[in-house]
């Protein structure tokens, strides 16, 4: 399975065939099947829950807007997007709003906020993480995110993160990470380095 999904996403960053793609459904992720937008830039996003995502081609100015509530995720500039819902371990009001794939090893997912949905808008590679918003982790693509909150967070994150790997407990390896994370209040590099050392560890038993 993880490099099944390891393979799908791949093939997926790769494919720079539309600026813009939207994912109805999971489904469509993986029949790559997306209604394209091959010229459009995003120009702004509104609401910080049930997020609005305005895109508009540079030279026509046609203006198209895409409603979170609706669908499952969408890819810009060859990032992945997931738009986060409640769930078994996010009980937040704040819903519907788009988290980046960060890093997977092909189970574990690892999500930042959509605050980089603004950098990407500017052509910049990377951007800090909004200290108000959580990072998420999930396993598979599709599966129920638990949040990875910045420190001072309210409790219930960390009780949520707890949870999530009780049921996952295959999962020790990321579990540590995340401790490790707490240790240094949450600056989220050491999960990505965790994910991306695990991934060369498989590569190198193949």
């Amino acid at each position: 399975m993880r490099p099944t999904l390891l393979i799908l996403l791949s093939l997926l960053l790769l494919d720079r065939s539309a600026q813009f793609k939207i994912y109805n459904t999971l489904e469509d992720l993986i029949n790559k099947t997306s209604i394209d937008y091959p010229d459009h830039d995003l120009r702004s996003i509104k609401g910080e829950s049930d997020t609005q995502l305005i895109i508009e081609h540079p030279v026509t100015k046609d203006k198209v807007q895409i409603d979170c509530t609706r669908i499952w995720g969408s890819m810009f500039k060859g990032e992945l997007f997931r738009v986060m819902k409640r769930g078994r371990y996010y009980a937040e009001p704040r819903n519907n709003f788009p988290v980046i794939l960060a890093g997977s090893d092909g189970s574990v997912c690892y999500w930042l906020n959509g605050e980089f949905l603004k950098e990407l808008k500017r052509d910049q590679s990377m951007a800090p993480v909004d200290q108000k918003l959580p990072a998420f982790i999930s396993y598979m693509v599709d599966g129920d995110a638990a949040p990875l909150p910045n420190g001072g967070g309210p409790s219930w994150m960390e009780e949520a993160g707890d949870a999530f790997f009780r049921d996952h407990g295959e999962l020790h390896w990321m579990q540590e990470c995340v401790r490790q994370e707490r240790k240094k209040g949450y600056p989220y590099g050491t999960v990505k380095r965790c994910i991306k050392a695990r991934v060369e560890q498989d590569r190198g038993q193949e």
